[in-house]
């Protein structure tokens, strides 16, 4: 698992929902004129509970609000528009619930040790 794939499932987790809850295996969805698909695996199910967990264990209303509308696919240009933040400060929080999220893929042991070494440290 790496922070892209983390970034991935985030991204695309209203298919991903849609998938785990039919109990789907493989997952093939469009968007624009280009076909995805995403195989169901234990890695993005663990990775699909943690997002859940992360949600459910934020405390303030506007990073739950954030969190639930990019979980729900919206823009990100329309999360900024409802929410009282300026453009960086959106993108700061985002990038710290994808760093939360991927941390937590660390804990669990969904990333290897080596993929860790090669993050550059900005």
């Amino acid at each position: 698992m790496t922070q892209e794939e983390t970034q991935f499932i985030i991204k695309r987790y209203t298919f991903i929902d849609r998938a785990i809850t039919v109990g789907d295996e493989e997952l093939n969805f469009y968007v624009g004129n280009r076909k995805n698909g995403i195989t169901i695996t234990e890695e993005v199910k663990t990775t699909y509970a943690i997002i859940r967990e992360v949600f459910d264990a934020e405390t303030n209303f506007w990073i739950k609000y954030m969190i639930r509308r990019i979980l729900r696919g919206d823009s990100d240009v329309s999360i900024m528009r409802s929410m009282p933040v300026m453009k960086n400060a959106y993108y700061a929080r985002k990038q710290r619930f994808e760093c939360k999220v991927l941390m937590c893929c660390i804990a669990k042991g969904l990333v290897d040790y080596s993929y860790i070494l090669s993050m550059p440290i900005d």
